[in-house]
């Protein structure tokens, strides 16, 4: 009896300690921790360097992909004979501290004669216009304002914007009817951060 309930207790002991071991290691697997790093300020930081030199490294090297927690409100406006997207973001999650984030436009060029009914034959031109936010630090609960200029530079592809865009001509959600569609849209994508762990 007395083998049985020593062989028991050592089973519980070794069962706990494996199950302590895997916590650790599934932990140790998201390097882009609070945690990780602070320990990476700590292990680089010398007399010769700023402290924010050291942390902005640390920032770079260690910020990864996070799960997206951001909602904000955008919409296109006229900016000194252009247009501008412009709004914010916000982090709406309580544990992921964002270091970097991706804003992209949508845009279906529907307005003329020719491609009016484009969304049945595809033929409309259809652009993406994309910048990166980064250096951020955008804690749970805060906010970052945005201005997107939507030209040339800021579009993806090597195409050219023709016809040029005019701001009557877009068409928001909340704009719709039976004879006027959609044609724009905004998200947030390819966002980075860490998570607020040890």
């Amino acid at each position: 009896m007395k083998k049985i309930f020593i062989l028991l207790s050592s089973l519980l002991l070794i069962s706990a300690c494996e199950l302590e071991n895997n916590k650790n290691n599934a932990k140790n697997k998201i390097k882009n921790t609070i945690g990780n790093l602070e320990e990476c300020i700590k292990q680089n930081s010398s007399d010769l360097v700023k402290e924010d030199v050291t942390k902005f490294n640390c920032i770079a090297k260690l910020s990864n992909k996070v799960e997206d927690k951001t909602e904000g409100s955008a919409g296109p406006k006229n900016d000194f004979g252009g247009i501008q997207h412009s709004g914010y973001f916000e982090n709406l999650s309580t544990d992921i501290i964002y270091t970097s984030v991706t804003v992209e436009f949508y845009h279906t060029v529907d307005y003329d004669e020719n491609n009016k009914n484009c969304r049945a034959n595809s033929k409309c031109k259809k652009y993406l216009f994309s910048e990166i936010y980064d250096k951020l630090w955008l804690q749970p609960g805060e906010s970052e304002s945005f201005r997107l200029i939507l030209n040339e530079e800021n579009l993806v592809g090597n195409e050219k914007i023709d016809p040029a865009l005019e701001l009557k001509n877009f068409v928001s959600s909340k704009q719709t009817s039976e004879t006027r569609k959609s044609n724009w849209y905004w998200e947030t994508s390819n966002v980075k951060g860490f998570y607020l762990q040890k």
